[in-house]
């Protein structure tokens, strides 16, 4: 995907709490990203395990900014990822988990699929994009790999819901 201008950056936020044991994967998986305008910023929840460091020493070799927050006391998930929010500026906002292990296209397919969406609608319009994921177990095992079908969700049927399959 062309990008034309820093409109088009992409501000991954992530929460993380003691999260040592996961974030090397999630990391490196954002590191692969074929979409390359990319920010991040990260808040801490105070964490006591090594998530810091990890978080530091990869913040100095990631291929776009890093931006850290370490909360000086625990705020839990839902107060922290509000905060991370309030902290972007971006216009476009992508939330990962500390455990995620992303696809590496993503979040190309993703701005993709809202570009289509703001060209019918027009940019003004609030977007939420939320994408199917596998669910995997501590060793990277596939357990279910779509929710959507696992689960039996049904999407919604109008001109709103857009369907891609990623390539694994």
């Amino acid at each position: 995907m062309k990008i034309n201008n820093k409109e088009e950056q992409i501000c991954i936020i992530m929460c993380t709490c003691e999260g040592a044991f996961f974030l090397e994967q999630q990391l490196g998986s954002l590191k692969k990203q074929s979409y390359k305008a990319l920010e991040m910023l990260i808040c801490d929840d105070n964490s006591t395990d090594e998530t810091t460091d990890i978080l530091k020493k990869f913040s100095k070799t990631a291929p776009f900014e890093v931006k850290l927050y370490q909360n000086k006391k625990r705020l839990g998930a839902v107060q922290n990822f509000s905060q991370a929010m309030s902290l972007c500026r971006g216009k476009y906002i992508a939330l990962g988990n500390q455990d995620d292990i992303w696809l590496s296209g993503r979040l190309e397919l993703t701005l993709q699929a809202m570009k289509e969406v703001e060209e019918k609608f027009g940019s003004q319009l609030p977007l939420l994009f939320h994408t199917d994921h596998a669910v995997i177990d501590k060793e990277g095992k596939v357990i279910a790999p779509t929710v959507i079908k696992s689960l039996k969700i049904m999407p919604p049927n109008n001109e709103l819901f857009i369907n891609r399959e990623l390539a694994r």
